[in-house]
């Protein structure tokens, strides 16, 4: 018995976080993925930011827990 396996992968975009989109709202969301930033708008937190401590490009995100 034989068995063939032919897989594809499919890309991540903008999966090292390299480009970013200024909102004009006062924070920046990473492209091609979805944050909860739009809530400081009604007073919540920023949770995701662009960070320049990446561990190869340029930038990576930065996730934070906040009340």
């Amino acid at each position: 018995m034989s068995f063939l396996f032919v897989g594809s992968y499919a890309q991540i975009l903008n999966g090292g976080f390299e480009n970013w989109t200024n909102t004009g709202l006062g924070y920046e969301d990473p492209n091609d993925w979805l944050t909860i930033n739009g809530l400081s708008l009604l007073g919540g937190p920023i949770t995701a930011s662009k960070t320049t401590s990446a561990n190869s490009g340029t930038y990576a995100l930065r996730l934070e827990t906040k009340a």
